[in-house]
């Protein structure tokens, strides 16, 4: 299965978060960051891209060595990052985000059914701070998605 996303532009705005993770937690205490940041891939600031990151935490697990997306984040989150909603498009930053596509499924009880809400996002990745993006648009929000589906349950 083949799921990636590339994006890069302006950073156009952010919805993020500094948390601690609560005592019921599988790491109670553990400092993360989730929310959104918005991308805008076009010169005009029209075609906003909107990627979701869940839950970032400062070094990885497995290894214990510094996760570079927390920074990143965190940069944004205090402002070192400028975005174009508060500073303008001239001071904002140039984002790339390697990424995928992710899917927000639950059911929802309407009208005395369960219903399936899908919701698809593209879900973290790696952020870096780019100098420049693509000249071309065209090159800025691409995604490849490939799979094989071989067996299904009704």
């Amino acid at each position: 299965m083949k799921n990636n996303t590339h994006i890069e532009g302006f950073l156009y705005q952010h919805n993020l978060q500094a948390k601690v993770s609560g005592e019921k937690s599988k790491n109670p205490g553990t400092q993360f960051i989730n929310g959104t940041i918005d991308i805008a891939t076009d010169d005009a600031m029209t075609n906003i891209v909107t990627v979701h990151f869940s839950y970032v935490t400062p070094t990885y697990a497995k290894s214990g060595s510094a996760n570079a997306t927390y920074t990143a984040l965190q940069n944004i989150i205090n402002g070192v990052t400028p975005n174009v909603m508060e500073h303008g498009v001239d001071r904002a930053a140039k984002i790339r985000i390697d990424s995928q596509i992710g899917v927000n499924e639950f059911y929802s009880n309407r009208n005395g059914t369960d219903e399936l809400v899908s919701q698809k996002r593209n879900e973290g990745g790696f952020v870096h701070v780019v100098q420049n993006v693509a000249a071309s648009e065209g090159l800025r929000d691409t995604f490849i998605a490939d799979m094989i589906i071989t067996k299904t349950i009704r």
